[in-house]
């Protein structure tokens, strides 16, 4: 899925795919992944808001 950070001033710039593997976000294209082993807001974005994860998973699935 797409994750984009609406609240930066260029958020069209700032959008990340986010794969989702057994309901669990795995990787994502955000920058912070190259420099940093923690989760990125992204990740995190999408790992909290169960609607989001669970729609996201159901098309990861197809």
């Amino acid at each position: 899925m797409t994750v984009r950070n609406e609240s930066h001033g260029n958020a069209v710039e700032h959008s990340y795919r986010v794969n989702i593997e057994n309901g669990i976000p795995v990787a994502y294209e955000c920058p912070v992944d190259m420099y940093h082993e923690e989760a990125c807001t992204h990740h995190v974005a999408v790992a909290i808001r169960e609607p989001v994860l669970e729609v996201a998973s159901e098309y990861e699935s197809d």
